[in-house]
């Protein structure tokens, strides 16, 4: 949701670019982000939450392990988004912080999983994993969606 005047371009790796100019992983962090706002659409402060959560990192008045531990608490019950969120990590906290999220979403599928075998729900559905992409591309995507925006 990119608003006039355009997101800032982000830190990407070299990524092959669209069409449209921007590259593929900037068009994922977009998705993810939109993703995030469709499902929260009825709870909006966990959206806006997670809008601050990037945008304090991204003016470095965050630790990646404050990011982690706050989008870990807030998508605790999201395990589709805590996998999903690791692609966008730099690099030099990749693999550490990638167990951590992929224990984070475990912990959360097995509850999701409890919780329909206590109604007698179906299986969760995983989703594929995926290269790793950065974090200040997520970041970006976030600061083209405005924390203000409905």
């Amino acid at each position: 949701a990119a608003e006039s005047g355009g997101p800032p371009a982000p830190a990407g790796d070299g990524n092959a670019a669209k069409g449209n100019g921007q590259p593929v992983e900037f068009d994922h962090a977009i998705n993810y982000v939109t993703t995030i706002k469709k499902r929260f659409s009825e709870d909006p402060d966990t959206y806006k939450t997670f809008l601050e959560i990037l945008h304090t990192y991204q003016k470095e008045q965050r630790s990646i392990k404050e990011v982690l531990d706050q989008v870990s608490e807030l998508f605790a019950e999201h395990p589709d988004l805590l996998k999903e969120f690791t692609y966008f990590l730099p690099d030099a906290v990749q693999e550490q912080a990638k167990e951590r999220l992929q224990r984070a979403a475990q912990e959360a599928e097995m509850r999701l999983r409890n919780n329909q075998t206590a109604r007698g729900g179906g299986k969760q559905r995983k989703r594929p994993s995926g290269p790793s992409r950065r974090q200040s591309t997520a970041a970006a995507a976030a600061a083209s969606a405005q924390p203000g925006a409905p």
